[in-house]
């Protein structure tokens, strides 16, 4: 491997656990700012602060992957109040033509966030005048730069004991995003309460085995290639089992490896793994070796194998290694994911959700024939 692949290994692999570091650090220290969290994160892990950052969008993936593994249910309920609250708000400043933007409509709202709106009214007194008549009390904060991105002033109140952060515009502000952000993508970032009531009654309707924000349980999308180091950074991965001791998943370098990443609250997965157990136990004297990679609490999975005991060790993951199953082609990083390698490391097949047995054994089959 040449220099300058070593060095954009090492830089790719800085650049997830600064990702990761940072979802963590906005999940449970309140942290907002995209910004702030990721400078936070390079510090603690000694990263040059223009070196290797990830963009808000790998950010945010990490964040949904944090929540749905360690807050899913507190963040689902969470995010549920907070919408409703947050249409009531809405429906209550609908003369001075609100819009929600922020945690709150994208769906990574979690313990420590505001409902973030933006208004545009004729003049911001008319809106502090509205709000004492409604007998709310409110703080009024002036941002120091200007801009046209920039509002007049913000309003913070709260609303059923949850922070309201309230932007306020001039009118020509909001005709001037529409001109200029009147794409797809802008019109994703905000959304007038009547959108919002939808979105609030599907929340609680919604489900699936995807990370992040509740989706629809659909048929997941086909696999993309692996990246080249995809197999080599998997090899270097070592993880805790169930007892908390390091393994390496390089102890089984030179045999056919099946590694299936799953989650005991992933129905799916569960599903599949009494099969997985047989055919590991089945093809064990031809070289095969499963592993499972949780993405999950220990505890969760002692309490599963204890009900279901499987025949191939079961590691503990944490987000860093999240990671891999993109890079396998796991896009949607979805469960369960499956990957397997011929002895010499390189791919064989990845499979996003249950692997059919007929098709596990097929390609097993072919990863033991030589080339």
């Amino acid at each position: 491997m040449s220099h300058h692949d070593r060095n954009s290994l090492r830089l790719n692999a800085m650049r997830r656990s600064i990702a990761t570091l940072a979802a963590r650090l906005m999940a449970e220290d309140g942290i907002a700012d995209y910004g702030l969290a990721k400078r936070k994160a390079a510090r603690q892990l000694g990263a040059p602060e223009t070196e290797a950052l990830p963009n808000n969008a790998e950010i945010e993936a990490e964040l949904r992957a944090y929540q749905a593994i360690y807050q899913e249910e507190e963040q689902r309920e969470r995010l549920l109040e907070m919408r409703e609250t947050a249409v009531e708000v809405m429906r209550l400043l609908d003369p001075f033509r609100p819009y929600l933007t922020g945690p709150v409509l994208d769906g990574t709202a979690g313990r420590y966030a505001e409902i973030e709106l933006e208004a545009f009214p004729d003049s911001g007194k008319e809106v502090e005048i509205f709000l004492l008549n409604q007998g709310i009390r409110f703080e009024q904060n002036e941002p120091r730069r200007g801009g046209a991105e920039v509002p007049e002033c913000v309003l913070t109140f709260e609303w059923n004991e949850i922070p309201v952060r309230l932007s306020l515009f001039e009118p020509d502000a909001e005709r001037a995003q529409k001109r200029r952000n009147g794409s797809p993508d802008r019109m994703s970032k905000v959304v007038r309460h009547s959108l919002l009531i939808i979105a609030v009654s599907l929340l609680a309707a919604t489900a699936g085995y995807f990370y992040g924000s509740p989706q629809p349980a659909t048929p997941p999308p086909a696999e993309a290639a692996p990246t080249a180091d995809a197999p080599a950074r998997l090899l270097a991965l070592t993880l805790p089992d169930l007892d908390g001791r390091p393994q390496p998943i390089s102890q089984w370098k030179g045999k056919v490896l099946v590694v299936n990443f799953w989650a005991t609250w992933c129905a799916p997965c569960k599903e599949e793994m009494p099969e997985f157990s047989r055919i590991n136990s089945k093809y064990a004297e031809k070289g095969i070796q499963f592993v499972g990679i949780s993405i999950d609490s220990a505890e969760k999975v002692l309490a599963f194998q204890k009900d279901t005991p499987v025949s191939y060790p079961l590691l503990i993951s944490n987000l860093e290694s999240l990671a891999l199953s993109s890079d396998f082609g796991n896009r949607a990083k979805a469960l369960p994911f499956t990957v397997i390698l011929r002895a010499d490391g390189r791919p064989q097949r990845v499979k996003l959700g249950k692997f059919a047995t007929p098709d596990l054994e097929k390609a097993i089959e072919s990863a033991l024939k030589p080339d």
